[in-house]
């Protein structure tokens, strides 16, 4: 995560960013999370190959999804155990 800059977002993290945050709707809506249904998982988000290739072009190989979720996502989702949840 030292590669990155502090103070925001380089375009490739904001473009994983939309695919994560793209990926959490498409889960949602077609799951029913909103009405009661259980969020993605890390795994799910993790082994998605879009995600995989916006990870990939955005961050060091060293950095997990997960790592960088909770470092530099955390205004936008939180992890809740495996689960991932959008902030509101």
């Amino acid at each position: 995560m030292d590669q990155l800059p502090e103070q925001r977002l380089t375009p490739e993290e904001v473009a994983l960013g939309q695919a994560v945050m793209d990926f959490l709707s498409n889960r949602r809506l077609a799951s029913g999370a909103d009405v009661g249904g259980a969020p993605p998982t890390m795994a799910a988000l993790a082994g998605d190959p879009i995600v995989r290739d916006f990870k990939g072009a955005a961050l060091p190989r060293e950095v997990s999804l997960k790592a960088w979720l909770r470092q530099r996502f955390n205004h936008r989702v939180e992890m809740q155990g495996q689960s991932i949840v959008v902030i509101s």
